[in-house]
């Protein structure tokens, strides 16, 4: 999945897959992190907002499943 940069001190980019309903990002220490069936919407609603690690925070919060991967 393609991730684009993100001018964040708390996730270095993030990339959305429409077809699965996927979103990762990734964090400063090379870490990935995903989310799953994320609605095209909230990916969207994601990129809008002007803290990426505060719309984190609040896509843990409204229960989307999360998996942090390995680096």
């Amino acid at each position: 999945m393609e991730r684009r940069p993100l001018k964040s001190s708390a996730l270095v980019s993030k990339g959305f897959n429409a077809f699965t309903k996927q979103m990762e990002v990734e964090f400063p220490d090379g870490t990935i992190g995903s989310f799953q069936d994320v609605t095209q919407e909230d990916s969207q609603w994601f990129d809008e907002q002007e803290s990426a690690g505060k719309a984190l925070w609040a896509f843990r919060r409204a229960g989307y499943t999360f998996e942090k991967g390995e680096r």
